[in-house]
């Protein structure tokens, strides 16, 4: 959690969502904790380049050394900081055409292991899903982890179901 006065947030998943949505932060203000699962995607964004492919984020990626910008592969570094938390993971279809929320359950696991005990840690999911689905990969990671709980968390969905 930030020390100062500045909130903290966390983006997981610096994709076309996740990096505008991190740089928006930053510029209003906020220091910035990135996540990615891709190193080649970090490396990127940490030499202020767009991995993303979208032309009109080429000139606003916040150059190396930049100041509240920290970009990094691990979940577990950066969640400790933050005090809110975008889930901006993709969800893609599968051969059957539904949604693969295995980005979703993966990224949110990391996440609630990695919230500080006694934090109130705000966690957000932006991610294209069908309503309910918040509820339902909450459900699914509180049993995992009833036994090792250590943080007071809320968590909201909409539209709520």
């Amino acid at each position: 959690m930030s020390k100062s006065n500045i909130t903290t947030v966390g983006v997981i998943g610096l994709g076309y969502v996740g990096l505008p949505t991190a740089i928006g932060f930053h510029d209003a203000g906020f220091e910035v904790w990135g996540v990615d699962v891709s190193q080649r995607t970090v490396d990127m964004v940490r030499a202020g380049e767009n991995p993303t492919g979208d032309p009109d984020v080429n000139d606003i990626v916040p150059a190396p050394g930049t100041e509240r910008w920290n970009i990094t592969t691990s979940t577990a570094e950066a969640v400790p900081h933050c005090d809110v938390v975008l889930v901006t993971v993709p969800t893609p279809i599968t051969h059957d055409l539904k949604p693969d929320l295995s980005y979703v359950e993966a990224a949110g696991r990391a996440v609630f292991e990695a919230i500080p005990k006694g934090s109130n840690t705000i966690v957000v999911l932006e991610s294209t899903v069908y309503p309910g689905v918040t509820a339902q990969t909450k459900q699914r990671l509180e049993f995992r982890q009833e036994s090792n709980r250590h943080a007071h968390q809320k968590t909201y969905s909409h539209p709520i179901t």
